[in-house]
């Protein structure tokens, strides 16, 4: 077996965030569905811009934190997992490991 680490992308990241911050079902779905769609290519274009297609105000103080909640908690781990397909591969002898 070896560690998996699960993180927070996209609508996950999305749908954590807006509980954590008691936003109403409907608009947690409405922004999870959207995430999809925030790949940025240009550095101007951020997620402040789109949450209007989600139908929220980017000037409310609540979706503003949400969007800098959810940007700072992307790839961060969310918690760990068991893989039971994956191999180590290591250059040396990988002994002195505790379980």
């Amino acid at each position: 077996m070896t560690a998996n680490v699960i993180t927070y992308r996209g609508r996950s990241a999305a749908r954590e965030v807006g509980k954590t911050l008691g936003l109403p079902a409907d608009t947690i779905e409405r922004l999870s569905q959207l995430v999809s769609n925030w790949e940025y290519t240009d550095p101007g274009d951020s997620l402040l811009a789109h949450l209007g297609e989600a139908g929220c105000d980017p000037g409310e103080p609540r979706i503003q934190h949400f969007a800098r909640l959810w940007s700072g908690i992307q790839d961060l781990p969310r918690h760990l997992g068991q893989h039971s397909g994956g191999m180590v591969i290591a250059q040396g002898r990988s002994t002195g490991w505790s379980a």
